[in-house]
């Protein structure tokens, strides 16, 4: 006996020492231990120093309970066995596909049914007492007509856990043994998980072949070592969205977090990203950035989660928001079939309904029985089974009383309309015949239900805020302004758009029209009714943009209402506008707005389209024009179309001193623009000469202690930098940062240029650690206001990699350096590009990666000559360090051809004597040198 017992303590400790969740897998073989150390117990002699009178006890062994189940399922499998572990029961695991031990060593198996079960066609178990737990709707085994089903389902969890212990205890006598409450484990069900998913569909008709497709990838059995992804595509209209949600529901017990997430904008995607942070408890914070970072460290710690990309239109977007994780899943909704570059392991598509699920489907959504299946079926061919034109077409049939037969009747004297959408076309007759009859019918019952729906096709197609009309109807021309005055107005007009499905009402209390039918609105529009609603849409929109853009606090609300305004531009510019100053305001601050984001090229079209207002405006309008000019110019200086830049900042600084004089302090923005173009194109004489005035007209203006007068500072301290005074440089950036300091008023942004500046000189006299110190400060104070990706942090990003590189911190260096670069590469040839790139290759070469290096700063030394010319310095700063490569490399001749070219661009721009031309000279010279046993030949 001491034997026996001594081998299952050892067995016992064993187990006890296997590494993370895995040790419930083995409780099979110590069960096995328990039965064989029990089997010798009973065979002892009994206990012969029993109390008189009573008989010796020897405890029953604990019956062994199997608990089945297939992969798909194992999260239901590991709660199972842990609730019977921890209550004294006595469990042992059995995957689906895995032959059954014995029926005389199991006395109850207990079988987990789902939806995924029905995937795993395994071996049955037909000589056993079976309990079977069905855990998500679905249909029972056929072999369970003699058996318990449980169904736990719709239960929560300290209800699931008393429902499964009684089931058990009722076919096998529990253990007299007292139980050991602990605290509950996790309880796999829907009611434990983070959701945001809007509910299932009670008309869902099951797709089970697609269906089935998804659960494949996502909890079928393949190898989990890598995040897994399926896109599910088709048409518009054909339940794409609807299916997402039925697996969503269905098969939510796999998962702790589900997310809905509406990616047809990176707007709205990051939107509900950010909420999901907010509901996990990550920190809030102004920088998108940390908070995704934050969330994915979050989800790694989850036990399985799910994230729903609803309508993605864009692979890249979507790929760049996947979280570097793999225990969860990505699931992704999208019209776009073709997904390439990996951002999903797996494509399936949607196709229409068959032909008697098209009929179920009517039949169920306008509760008619009374047709015969024969014409519900032609008006299910007669719409092309599409989900969408049967859910409008039964949605009018309901609303209107009729039966599908009177309905058939009805569409059949509808006018064909030409395509209008922007998809696949086979299904627009079918769809604008249906609409056009929900809309006449929508109008009978409310007339003005019309122009609200029609002024709903002019804005994004997502969240569209109610409060937005009796806000701001104040703009728009009467009666529509009588009726939207109050909710109630409001209200009123929306009831029969919602009862008709034109229009749906959001859980988060906004609005939304599908694009198909925003599209199908807008093409019963004449030219001039196109116009009014155009017009409407902008007025309002303008109303309620925060005039001003600039200021952090006021961004929440342009970004809500950005794809409304983008939307709005797209669309109303057809015909025309008979409100363009209304329109050139929108599109100023809209343009402004994105300009301090960071998103440039939106930036420029925008303010391009207000350019084009302002200039065939009244004369009385002229300093929106010169705004406007002053305001496209930095957007095309960030693009590096320095050109363009320069012709636009001298338009606008030539209108200023027209209509404010010459002397006038309102023209100093424009001078240091102008100055900053100058230092570019290196016109250093120019540029000092134009930040000179602007100080000037500032002192003069407003004294010594004004904020512009910081920002001259700074542009002239830039131009002193270039010019190579260091000295001169940092005295205009201490003295700026300084007053900056002492002023209350100072955003974050000004105060971290300042340090990035003073940083830069640093990094010039090769004093790293101060370097570092500054550009620190510089990117907690960007951070404070700008999201992590946003170019002003880029940029301290790449100064900082330099720093840290010096300081030999090169692993975050690279990660400084290619932080940088992934937010600099989305502007294409850019010289802020270049700059990163470069430090790459020096960090490459101080690492020893020379051949990574060497295609580094060739691709540095094309972008610069393809983005500022070919004999600009940016293209020598890119070849004096590819030749220090070249050299490293033992290709000396290479070495000298290419820092002979970059000593010439260097001295045809700065001069002979300029510090940069020395140098390059000086290392010329020691490269030949180094190749010629000591001979230095004449320069």
């Amino acid at each position: 006996m001491i034997g026996a017992l001594a081998a299952l303590g050892s067995y016992a400790s064993a187990v006890a020492t296997i590494p993370g969740t895995g040790w419930w897998r083995y409780l099979a073989a110590a069960a096995g231990a328990v039965a064989a150390a029990s089997a010798v117990i009973a065979a002892l002699p009994r206990d012969t120093h029993a109390l008189p009178g009573q008989a010796p006890v020897v405890p029953a062994p604990r019956p062994r309970v199997a608990v089945r189940y297939t992969p798909g399922d194992a999260t239901w499998a590991k709660w199972l066995t842990d609730l019977l572990e921890r209550t004294n029961r006595n469990p042992v695991v059995e995957q689906w596909d895995q032959s059954a031990a014995g029926s005389q060593e199991v006395a109850l198996t207990v079988v987990i049914v789902s939806a995924a079960a029905a995937l795993w066609p395994g071996t049955s178990v037909t000589d056993r007492r079976c309990l079977y737990l069905r855990v998500e709707e679905c249909p029972a085994p056929e072999d369970t007509a003699d058996s318990t089903v449980l169904d736990l389902a719709p239960l929560a969890a300290e209800i699931a856990v008393e429902h499964v212990l009684n089931g058990i205890d009722s076919e096998v006598s529990p253990s007299e043994e007292p139980i050991a409450h602990t605290e509950a484990v996790p309880y796999p069900g829907l009611d434990s998980a983070v959701s945001n998913v809007p509910p299932r569909s009670a008309l869902f008709i099951d797709r089970a072949d697609v269906l089935a497709r998804v659960v494949t990838v996502f909890l079928g059995p393949q190898q989990v070592g890598t995040l897994r992804s399926c896109a599910v595509v088709g048409v518009g209209g054909v339940g794409k969205t609807q299916l997402a949600l039925e697996y969503a529901h269905r098969f939510a017990s796999h998962y702790d977090v589900i997310w809905w997430i509406r990616a047809e904008s990176p707007v709205s995607l990051l939107d509900d990203l950010t909420h999901l942070a907010r509901r996990l408890g990550v920190p809030r914070d102004d920088d998108s950035g940390v908070v995704l970072g934050a969330l994915w460290e979050t989800l790694r710690v989850r036990r399985r989660w799910l994230l729903v990309f609803d309508n993605a239109l864009d692979s890249a977007a979507v790929a760049s928001h996947l979280p570097p994780l793999t225990n969860g899943d990505v699931l992704v909704t999208s019209y776009v079939r073709s997904w390439h570059g990996g951002t999903v392991t797996e494509v399936v598509p949607l196709e229409v309904f068959q032909e008697e699920h098209a009929v179920e489907f009517l039949r169920r959504r306008s509760h008619d029985r009374v047709t015969a299946s024969a014409t519900a079926a032609h008006v299910a061919r007669a719409l092309g089974r599409l989900p969408l034109v049967l859910e409008h077409a039964a949605a009018y049939a309901e609303e209107t009383g009729s039966t599908l037969a009177q309905f058939e009747r009805v569409l059949h004297q509808q006018p064909v309309s030409p395509p209008v959408l922007s998809q696949e076309t086979w299904y627009q007759p079918v769809m604008t015949a249906t609409w056009r009859m929900s809309l006449q019918q929508a109008c009978e019952e409310e007339p003005r239900s019309r122009e609200l729906v029609l002024l709903f096709a002019f804005f994004a197609s997502d969240r569209i805020p109610r409060a937005l009309f009796p806000d701001h109807v104040q703009v728009l021309s009467s009666p529509l302004r009588d009726h939207l005055a109050t909710e109630l107005g409001v209200n009123a007009l929306l009831r029969p758009l919602l009862s008709f499905s034109l229009v749906r009402a959001d859980d988060d209390g906004t609005l939304g029209v599908s694009r198909q039918i925003q599209d199908f609105l807008r093409s019963t529009l004449q030219a001039d009714e196109h116009r009014w609603y155009a017009d409407a849409a902008s007025l309002l929109l303008e109303s309620a943009f925060p005039a001003d853009p600039v200021a952090s606090p006021n961004w929440p609300a342009c970004a809500a209402l950005l794809p409304h305004v983008l939307s709005a531009v797209q669309h109303g510019g057809r015909n025309g506008t008979t409100e363009p100053l209304a329109l050139g305001r929108l599109l100023y601050r809209t343009g402004t707005y994105l300009h301090h984001r960071g998103d440039y090229p939106r930036a420029r079209d925008l303010l391009e389209q207000a350019l084009a207002i302002w200039e065939t405006a009244p004369d009385d309008h002229r300093p929106e024009l010169a705004r406007t000019l002053a305001s496209l110019g930095r957007v095309q200086y960030h693009l590096a179309a320095l050109d363009e830049a320069r012709r636009t900042t001298e338009r606008a600084v030539r209108l200023s001193r027209e209509l404010y004089g010459e002397d006038d302090p309102r023209i100093v923005p424009q001078l240091l623009h102008l100055s900053r173009i100058q230092r570019e194109q290196w016109q250093l004489a120019e540029a000092e000469e134009t930040a000179a005035k602007a100080l000037e007209l500032c002192t003069t203006a407003h004294g010594e202690n004004h904020a512009a007068r910081a920002d001259c500072l700074m542009v002239l301290g830039d131009v002193h930098w270039r010019g190579d005074a260091l000295d001169a440089a940092q005295d205009c950036y201490l003295t700026a940062l300084t007053l900056r300091e002492r002023l209350h008023d100072s955003r974050p942004g000004e105060l971290a240029t300042g340090h990035k500046h003073l940083a830069i000189i640093a990094l010039e006299r090769d004093v790293p650690e101060e370097a570092a110190s500054h550009l620190a400060q510089a990117r907690t104070l960007l951070t404070s206001v700008y999201e992590e990706d946003h170019p002003d942090v880029a940029d301290v990003d790449n100064h900082l990699g330099d720093a840290l590189r010096r300081l030999g911190r090169t692993d975050e260096a690279r990660v400084a350096l290619e932080h940088a670069l992934k937010v600099r590469s989305r502007l294409g040839d850019h010289p802020d590009g270049v700059g990163t790139l470069i430090g790459l290759g020096r960090l490459d070469r101080d690492t020893d990666e020379l051949t990574r290096s060497a295609e580094h700063l060739e691709e540095a030394r094309r972008m610069a000559s393809a983005a500022m010319g070919p004999n600009h310095p940016y293209v020598a700063n890119a070849e004096r360090e590819l030749a220090e490569t070249l050299f490293a490399q033992g290709h000396a001749d290479q070495a000298i051809a290419v820092q002979t070219e970059a000593v010439r661009r260097y001295e045809e721009a700065y001069g002979h004597d300029h510090t940069q031309s020395r140098r390059a000279r000086s290392r010329l010279e020691e490269i030949r040198r180094s190749t010629s046993g000591g001979n230095t030949p004449e320069s």
